[in-house]
């Protein structure tokens, strides 16, 4: 035995076993000590062996110690009743463990209180009982609120009861917890504990179950109360009647929605009465408003007292502009209102009248009425006058209406914004409008010598004849996307809508609409981006929410241990790595609040202007000796009202990024302006509302972002940077407080380009100058000359062109430099200016200007792009004195800029 112990011992020792068991111990001693409950060990001669701190406080004890040393049988010494000890001996001996024993036990003063008891019997490998050990909790004052709980609800029932008032409650899942007796005498039970634990399909209401609990089920959803709810009632001797039901919500202590309490009064009698005249009312009702004919009554000066849907119809009114607001003679022509009085006359001197009126509709249309009116005196405070008309108004001829009809066709074809075309079985085109030459590109001319398969990109060709092929057969086809391919080789993504051309009831073609959807498909991205984001607020939002509600005991805890705990340092720094962690994870929790747009702010009217300035000093040091940062604020800025804090960190937030953006140093620019966002460019963008705006932009010459990076820059943890080196919630955080403050943020890059940020507030009303409201009133200026217009994408590409077009200019397009190179060199008359792009793939807009500038010298220059003007004149790209305007840019915004370069002294940009 002595080797083997000690080569248990020399393994134990290797393998760290001991100190493992030394640990194991250690945490179960402090288990057991600082427990809230009582937890102790007993002999099985019922002795008290062990017991925890809580334990002797419940009995009222020092100690531990005194505990242990004061009783000699806890059966005897601590049960009321003493016969308790054998019960529980004889349950441990059989099963072996005992729970949830509530019992009336001593305190050490003699005080009688209630304990709750869980106890198990231990035994040895032999099956022998070697001891007890189990907690003790004090109930007393459970016990205490529970006897005054069945005190006060006898004293309710006793109320409840005495009332004719008929009042029930219901639980969460709708069955009845109790009612009064006036309740369950009309449901057929003697007593009200008949009704309980019984649902409206058990109570006997037979089909009225399922609308009940409906009615009950919406009061537990909304939380609303329902007032006044009418539900009918089968008596238990089958007679039925009518209760005016009123419900609210029950709430517990901590406010959620236990159940509803309901009360009726029945109003059988009244209903029946009610239901007698609704019926009459709506039988007469019924035959005016569904009459073709016109009825109408007024009094006797002609005022219109009433009239039906068909006088409404007929004449292009609201019942709320019509019925008592018009007069007679405000319908009749007016070459014939002064003929009001003879008719008036004759009514009253023949009771009755029939004869022909021209009447004007609201829209001036003139109609004949054949009319029938009589005077009624009868039953009736005043007379009234009730008339019965026909419209009896002669048809334009078949032939004229026939004409007028293809001219109307003609012309809605012609001037559709939609391409109108047809195409024979073989897909040849045998017509098209003026639209499909504006969107396509192709004259009338060159689209009558080409077949579908020449316009339609050829993924889609099948597509279509497929589509063709079933309404030949007779299918049923709805609209379908295709992409057509314009002369110049863009693709415009087209919604087409066709139907067979028939010829003695064969099919000899097809006519259909395309619609041009490049831009809506544009918008659903932009939707489809936003919703993504709002998704991922609300999700971030609330689990930031309820991870806090975690965090905050977490630290509290961690505190309140840290202040208590003394003499062990090595759970102390356990306990100090606790409450560190859980601070990170409280302000991860804060971001992600602000991502879900669930901070609570306090906005104030503020010029970012004095923001910009405050904290200059603090961006310097932030963003470090190898940037240059300078700042462009307009000097008549608006106001705007935000949470100065938050836009502070807004502000933080985008300069950091900016900073990581450019490791090897750079240039970083801050601007302030005042813009004015048309209704054109809010529909350009979902989410913005047109108005005046303040925008803060931030610009930086680093490494800039692809496509994809800019599609997922707001989500939260989201980061390109090494692990480690950022936690992917700093825009995430800009991207909620703004969207919070009620504006927007966009973001303009491109790979080696840099990126700007420009964050959209709502600017505070203010008086304008004189010149700015002339400026806001003044048309848009027009022009004629030849504009060349070169920009690389789709969406801005098109609108500059419709803006331009729109406004008088002759404008030739390019997709890239190469092909406006091509464009200047192909096109025999001048060009007055070249509208291009910065940043393109291939031949940028700096590139594409000093070529054509020897092309064509003297040919004005006017650059656009995403990023704000400085951050261009940083990049190197433009010089400082160029034209420039930057995108997103309003229609007006554009045409004036256009009109003032072309109208400025001088040959434009300098090659």
């Amino acid at each position: 035995l002595t080797i083997l112990a000690s080569t248990a011992g020399a393994a134990l020792e290797s393998a760290g076993l001991y100190r493992q068991l030394a640990q194991a111990e250690e945490k179960y001693r402090s288990i057991f000590e600082n427990a809230v409950e009582g937890v102790f060990q007993s002999s099985a001669d019922r002795r008290f062996l062990t017991v925890n701190p809580s334990l002797a406080r419940i009995l009222g004890y020092d100690s531990p110690e005194e505990v242990v040393n004061a009783f000699t049988d806890v059966g005897r010494q601590l049960y009321v009743r003493p016969e308790l000890a054998t019960e529980v001996t004889l349950a441990l001996e059989k099963v072996g463990v005992m729970q949830g024993l509530e019992f009336e036990g001593y305190r050490k003063d003699g005080e009688k209180i209630w304990l709750s008891l869980n106890i198990r019997l231990v035994r040895d490998h032999t099956g022998a009982a070697v001891y007890r050990e189990g907690t003790i909790e004090d109930i007393t004052e459970r016990k205490r609120a529970e006897e005054e709980a069945q005190t006060s609800r006898q004293i309710i029932d006793g109320i409840l009861n005495a009332i004719p008032v008929r009042i029930f409650w219901k639980d969460k899942n709708l069955v009845y917890q109790g009612c009064n007796a006036a309740f369950a005498l009309d449901a057929g039970f003697a007593d009200p504990k008949d009704v309980v634990g019984k649902d409206d399909y058990q109570m006997g209401w037979r089909d009225r179950a399922e609308q009940y609990r409906g009615d009950d089920q919406q009061v537990i959803d909304s939380g609303c109360s329902q007032l006044l709810i009418e539900e009918p009632l089968t008596t238990p001797e089958g007679n039925t009647i009518t209760l005016l039901t009123s419900k609210v919500p029950l709430r517990s202590a901590t406010g959620e929605i236990s159940g509803i309490l309901g009360t009726f009064m029945d109003i059988t009698e009244r209903k029946r009465a009610e239901e007698s005249l609704r019926e009459s009312e709506e039988r007469y009702r019924d035959l005016v408003e569904n009459s073709h004919e016109i009825i109408c009554t007024h009094d006797l000066d002609g005022k219109i007292l009433s009239v039906n849907r068909a006088t409404l119809q007929l004449l292009g009114y609201e019942p709320s502009d019509f019925v008592n607001k018009k007069n007679i003679r405000d319908i009749l022509a007016p070459e014939v209102r002064d003929q009001f009085d003879d008719y008036m006359k004759d009514i009253l001197e023949k009771r009755a009248t029939t004869n022909l009126v021209l009447v004007q509709t609201r829209s001036g249309e003139r109609r004949v009425l054949e009319y029938y009116n009589s005077l009624r005196t009868e039953g009736v405070e005043k007379p009234i006058v009730r008339a019965i008309a026909r419209d009896i108004t002669e048809r334009r001829r078949a032939e004229k209406a026939l004409r007028e009809s293809e001219e109307s066709y003609r012309d809605l074809v012609e001037n559709a914004h939609d391409i109108i075309f047809s195409h024979d079985l073989e897909g040849n085109y045998t017509s098209v409008n003026r639209a499909a030459e504006q969107i396509t590109g192709y004259t009338r001319e060159e689209c009558l010598r080409l077949n579908i398969t020449d316009t339609i990109a050829p993924e889609h060709v099948s597509k279509t004849r497929e589509m063709m092929a079933k309404k030949l057969a007779g299918e049923k086809v709805t609209a379908y996307e295709v992409d057509l391919l314009a002369k110049d080789g863009k693709r415009i993504s087209v919604e087409v809508n066709t139907k067979l051309i028939l010829q003695d009831g064969v099919p000899v073609g097809v006519q259909g609409i395309a619609r041009d959807v490049t831009e809506r498909k544009h918008l659903e991205d932009q939707l489809r981006q936003s919703q993504k984001l709002e998704g991922i607020g609300q999700l971030a939002g609330g689990i930031a929410h309820d991870f806090n509600n975690l965090l905050t005991a977490i630290n509290g805890y961690s505190s309140l241990a840290l202040q208590r705990i003394e003499g062990n340092p090595s759970v102390r720094t356990y306990l100090e790595e606790i409450k560190k962690a859980g601070d990170r994870a409280a302000n991860l929790t804060r971001q992600l609040l602000a991502f879900g747009r669930k901070q609570i702010l306090q906005p104030l009217p503020l010029s970012l202007n004095d923001i910009v300035t405050d904290m200059s000093k603090m961006l310097r040091r932030l963003i470090g000796e190898d940037i240059q940062l300078s700042a462009k604020l307009a000097t008549d800025l608006k106001r705007v009202k935000a949470d100065p804090g938050q836009i502070e960190q807004v502000l933080v937030n985008l300069i950091v990024n900016a900073r990581d953006a450019m490791p090897q140093g750079g240039k970083l620019t801050i601007e302030t302006a005042n813009v004015e966002l048309d209704r054109e460019y809010a529909s350009a963008h979902v989410g913005v509302l047109p108005g005046a705006y303040v925008v803060l932009a931030v610009s930086d010459t680093g490494t800039g972002m692809d496509e994809r990076v800019r599609q997922q820059i707001f989500e939260p943890f989201f980061t390109t940077k090494e692990k480690g080196k950022g936690t992917g919630l700093g825009l995430s955080t800009v991207y909620g407080i703004v969207k919070q403050s009620g504006g927007n943020i966009w973001v303009y890059s491109e790979p080696n380009h840099g990126t700007t940020f420009k964050v959209y507030l709502p600017a505070l009303a203010s008086t304008a100058k004189s010149s700015e409201v002339e400026a806001v009133e003044s048309p848009i200026p027009r022009g004629s000359e030849t504009v060349l217009l070169v920009e690389d994408e789709e969406v801005v590409r098109g609108l500059a062109r419709q803006i331009l077009e729109g406004a008088g200019y002759q404008v030739l397009v390019a997709q890239q430099g190469e092909e406006a190179i091509r464009l200047c060199i192909e096109h025999a008359q001048e060009i007055h200016l070249l509208l291009t792009d910065v940043v393109m793939p291939g031949a940028g807009g700096k590139e594409v200007a000093d070529r054509l500038g020897s092309l064509r010298p003297g040919i004005k220059v006017l650059f656009m792009s995403g990023y704000t003007d400085e951050a261009i004149v940083h990049h190197g790209v433009l010089d400082p004195n160029v034209k420039f305007i930057q995108k997103p840019f309003s229609p007006a915004a554009l045409a004036k800029k256009v009109r003032e370069v072309l109208d400025s002294n001088g040959k434009g940009l300098v090659v």
